[in-house]
């Protein structure tokens, strides 16, 4: 351990979907790599200038910490704006950096985690068990996803909110709007043992797809309007429905091939939307589809569908 390094026994990991993506068949292109970015743990050894952790608070051998992003130190982003180095051009997770015989134990699946150098972001979390250190990460994706959506102006505790997808993050955002005094929040999902969980978490409306008619029951619910905010699952059907679910919305897409198509829905047009290529000789399981912002603006869009260009990608 180098006088700027941190040495840290793994006590958990939490697996994200993006492990599962890795493990099947390598789509980011960066075996060989030790996964887990989810991870906790007790630092068992300390660099001799290592004094604080990232938020400025004291810290030593023995304390529990959990890990954020790698930045370089050196682009615009982390030069001009210090607050926001998750924007850093050379960004780098713990768990999704490929193993090197120079810098091993990048990844929280495994007996320990080197922190070597700068760069990385790590806190102290002693007032937390394990159940929540692992739980951390995930939560602050949702607390981060809560204050994008009240960017729009539309976020009120009289919102009506459609939660689609109630895996661990769906299920989390629940909660997490729950706690910032939101009342109307639709979750929608296949599987009931999920639905009952949300109805536990506070949702108030659920609606089960395979028996009945989500978004029927939605616009119902929402008479006839739709949701003011539509959280999606990572799904190509997902995002088929967001016109059919949402009050009105504009959109933006990102291609990936170089080109970029920005345009407003209205009402019966036809969307055509990039999907994700996984690099050449990979495959995704699923339908993955990338997209830059969605924002909502009026009710001119609440029927439009969406149209899949090429062929599904599958293992």
């Amino acid at each position: 351990v180098g006088d700027n390094d941190i040495l840290v026994k793994v006590e958990g990991c939490g697996v994200c979907g993006t492990d599962v993506h890795e493990w099947k068949g390598d789509p980011f292109g960066i075996i060989p790599v030790t996964l887990g970015h989810e991870g906790t743990g007790e630092i068992v050894a300390l660099g001799k200038n290592i004094k604080a952790d990232t938020a400025g608070n004291p810290i030593k051998v023995g304390d529990k910490i959990v890990t954020s992003v790698i930045s370089c130190g050196e682009c615009f982003v982390c030069r001009n704006k210090p607050a926001n180095t998750n924007l850093c051009d050379k960004q780098g997770v713990f768990g999704l950096i490929p193993h090197s015989d120079e810098q091993p134990l990048l990844g929280w699946f495994a007996t320990h985690l080197l922190i070597r150098g700068k760069g990385a972001t790590y806190f102290v979390v002693n007032d937390l068990d394990l159940k929540e250190r692992m739980l951390l990460e995930l939560a602050c994706v949702c607390v981060h996803a809560l204050k994008r959506a009240n960017t729009t102006g539309l976020m009120n505790f009289n919102s009506k909110v459609l939660i689609q997808g109630l895996g661990p993050v769906g299920l989390v955002m629940i909660s997490v709007l729950r706690a910032a005094g939101v009342n109307h929040i639709v979750a929608i999902d296949g599987t009931p043992k999920r639905l009952e969980m949300a109805k536990k978490l506070g949702a108030a409306y659920t609606a089960n797809f395979m028996t009945e008619d989500a978004i029927a029951k939605v616009l119902e619910i929402t008479d006839g309007k739709g949701a003011e905010i539509y959280d999606p699952e990572k799904h190509v059907l997902s995002y088929q429905n967001f016109f059919q679910l949402t009050a009105g919305a504009s959109y933006e897409v990102l291609a990936k091939n170089g080109t970029t198509d920005k345009a407003v829905a209205n009402k019966g047009d036809t969307i055509t939307i990039t999907a994700r290529i996984a690099p050449e000789g990979k495959a995704f399981d699923k339908w993955v589809v990338d997209y830059g912002a969605i924002t909502l603006e009026d009710e001119t869009a609440s029927t439009t569908t969406f149209i899949m260009p090429g062929e599904a990608v599958k293992v």
